[in-house]
């Protein structure tokens, strides 16, 4: 692996206005967040007749009586938010060709640049990148292939918004562009993930992985990487509540679960059989003992797996637990 020099504040303060403009557009428009909604709660030792958990479901909407205006209106602005979106991309190539040496920013200049560095390998990626060769492929070839539209959308003619949302880029010497909406939204999405990881906005973690890839997925016949994973994703929580009668131990504090029956759950309920579909959940492990109320509060990325025990004093999740207490 070669050594990245990308200097992250440099890229940060580039990408600011496009992904504050995308943010708003692609939750107002194609109606996508990384966030969840819902929770899902349990109580140990509390079982329905057929022997499993007593499920409590917990979902907040947010409605917008003037969603749908809103929505057509916006709808309007798909160029926009194609080309912010290919600007975005633009200046994180950019960003990492510089980290290469590389100051030419002619479109065709930045594509052989790429293609001398990817073939000699000597190519100097962000660790993102370099973790994730498939995503980092597909990142480039749909540069390349978006490339000759970028200018008829910023520059000329030829771009029109047909009734299904699906936008069309005419591009004298080549194929119309047809991005539908789902396109379009897998596109930005896929951006937005990979742009906020690399300025550290965010910190990658399997959930947002399985999103990236499977928009970069979607868009397979522009990029032609053919093994990423195209799959439903879901996110949700769980909350665990504890009761003292299934404590391991009170001091120290120790509970014991079965995180596998747990994970076959959370498919169960929200997955229903689809077969090719991943759920991801943060975890909250709640014990209250008189007056104090102890908490695991597990991202995604540290939920056990099989059957494992959560103690007081284990530094693999004490970083995790705190201590309230509750008048």
């Amino acid at each position: 692996m070669m050594y990245f020099s990308g200097n992250r504040a440099e890229l940060t303060e580039a990408l600011a206005y496009e992904l504050h403009a995308l943010e708003y557009l692609r939750r107002s428009l194609f109606d996508q967040s990384e966030t969840s909604n819902e929770c899902l709660t349990v109580t140990l030792g509390s079982l329905a007749e057929n022997g499993s958990l007593n499920r409590h479901l917990e979902l907040n909407f947010h409605e917008n009586v003037c969603a749908g205006a809103v929505q057509d209106a916006l709808s309007q602005l798909r160029p926009l938010a194609f080309s912010a979106a290919f600007k975005m991309q633009d200046m994180i190539v950019e960003w990492i060709l510089r980290a290469n040496g590389y100051a030419d920013w002619r479109f065709k200049a930045k594509l052989k640049s790429y293609d001398r560095l990817a073939t000699t390998n000597t190519f100097a990626q962000p660790k993102f990148f370099d973790q994730r060769p498939l995503v980092s492929n597909a990142f480039w070839e749909i540069y390349r292939y978006f490339e000759p539209y970028r200018g008829t959308v910023t520059h000329s003619g030829g771009v029109t918004i047909a009734g299904n949302g699906t936008l069309q880029i005419a591009k004298q010497g080549f194929a119309t562009l047809n991005l539908s909406n789902e396109e379009q939204a897998a596109y930005i999405q896929a951006l937005c993930i990979i742009a906020k990881t690399l300025i550290g906005k965010t910190a990658a973690n399997p959930h947002l992985d399985a999103l990236a890839e499977n928009a970069l997925a979607r868009l397979a016949a522009y990029h032609r990487v053919a093994s990423l994973n195209s799959r439903y994703v879901r996110l949700s929580r769980l909350k665990i509540i504890v009761p003292l009668s299934h404590l391991a131990s009170e001091k120290p504090l120790s509970v014991d679960i079965d995180w596998g029956s747990l994970g076959t759950m959370m498919r169960e309920t929200f997955l229903m059989g689809i077969q090719e579909a991943d759920i991801f959940f943060p975890v909250t492990v709640e014990v209250q003992r008189d007056k104090a109320v102890s908490s695991w509060n597990l991202p995604l990325e540290a939920v056990p797996v099989g059957k494992l025990a959560l103690t007081e004093g284990d530094p693999q999740f004490d970083a995790y637990l705190v201590h309230k207490i509750v008048t």
